[in-house]
């Protein structure tokens, strides 16, 4: 059995470790997110200062997609230097199975299914700077709309047309700050599927074919030992660096729930009562909601590919013919499989899992508002 290696060396997840990970140990690009912190932090508080003087139900509709727009930038920027830490420590510490060591099936498999992630973010990438070009494109509703317009032109009326631009020019630089820690999670749970793959390949040759005599085999005996042992440690690796990543976004991930939710509900108030000033800006919508919902459904669809794929780590281990082995592999083994029973899952609470049921949940939700909406703007009539 090879020894452990490093996974992010010779990463088949080349492409999304450099946008999500390596990027941001660039000290130019930590450098620009300081910046952009800043920047948006002084945004921020001159948006509260005007909504505390004056504080009108129409006005709040109008401009909370901008003001909680401005704090889910600002979260994913305080956050990205933290994560990003966190990731590579977490690789670095704990020790994995490099993806050429594994069995050649196995790794033809992750191989082609890296690919086909490298490239799917790829096209992401390219919807995401799209949406930010169409959103660069001046529009006369850009003051009615954006509340950081409305404040340059309120209060720095010689420099609107510098700070507009400057605004504008920001786009692409927030777009990938909004999609980082997204693509910094989905990068760790491929790994983690990678890996348990790569365990499940591993406990398949614990399978042996031969006589019923291999008990008293002690060479026989050993290697299953050696075997045994390494999927422990593989297991255990695996478990231990799911957890930490939970650990050390725990709390952030009520955060980005929470304003995710309030800036869903927000779009949906503006979208309701604001209709006449969607007209002609569907490029800028249908790319900016697209590129949301994409990176949302596959971040729950990674995770319940997560659940899977680690739920089968105890279908396996039932079906090995474990009585072929002495007392000292049957208790190894017994250790392993009640240590394997319960899937992984990337659980912040009771109620916020990673997977489909949190999909049904937020598409609930999301159904309600709307229908509370309507009908109340119907009532309005």
């Amino acid at each position: 059995m090879p020894a452990n290696t490093n996974s992010l060396q010779g990463d088949v997840l080349h492409i999304v470790k450099l946008v999500s990970v390596d990027l941001f140990q660039i000290k130019v690009v930590r450098q620009s997110l300081n910046l952009v912190l800043v920047t948006l932090l002084l945004v921020e508080l001159i948006q509260i200062y005007m909504f505390l003087q004056k504080f009108d139900v129409f006005f709040l509709i109008q401009y909370g997609s901008s003001f909680t727009g401005t704090i889910f930038v600002l979260l994913s920027t305080f956050t990205i230097p933290y994560s990003t830490q966190l990731v590579t420590k977490m690789f670095d510490q704990l020790k994995y199975w490099d993806v050429e060591n594994g069995d050649p099936k196995v790794e033809e498999k992750i191989r082609r299914e890296a690919r086909r992630i490298n490239l799917y973010l790829i096209l992401y990438l390219i919807l995401v700077a799209s949406s930010a070009v169409f959103n660069m494109i001046p529009n006369p509703d850009d003051v009615a709309m954006m509340h950081y317009f409305m404040i340059a032109r309120t209060y720095f009326p010689r420099w609107e047309n510098f700070f507009f631009w400057f605004f504008r020019f920001s786009y692409p630089m927030i777009g990938l700050i909004m999609m980082s820690p997204y693509i910094q999670t989905l990068y760790c749970c491929k790994c983690f599927k990678f890996q348990n793959l790569l365990l499940l390949s591993a406990l398949e040759e614990l399978e042996c074919k031969f006589e019923d005599d291999l008990i008293l085999d002690p060479m026989f005996q050993r290697e299953i030992k050696n075997k045994l042992i390494f999927c422990v440690k593989l297991h255990n690796n695996i478990q231990t660096g799911c957890l930490k990543m939970v650990k050390g976004i725990k709390y952030l991930i009520i955060f980005f729930v929470t304003t995710s939710g309030w800036l869903i509900i927000c779009l949906i108030f503006f979208s309701i009562y604001f209709q006449e000033m969607l007209s002609g800006k569907y490029l800028r919508f249908s790319t900016l909601t697209s590129a949301a919902l994409i990176l949302g459904l596959y971040l729950l669809y990674t995770g319940q590919e997560i659940e899977d794929v680690t739920s089968q780590t105890f279908d396996v281990l039932k079906n090995l013919s474990w009585y072929r082995w002495n007392e000292e592999n049957r208790k190894i083994y017994l250790m392993f499989t009640i240590g394997s029973q319960n899937p992984l899952r990337i659980e912040f609470s009771e109620n916020v899992i990673v997977g489909y049921s949190l999909g049904a949940q937020v598409a609930k939700t999301v159904y309600s508002v709307i229908s509370v909406l309507a009908q109340l703007k119907d009532f309005g009539r």
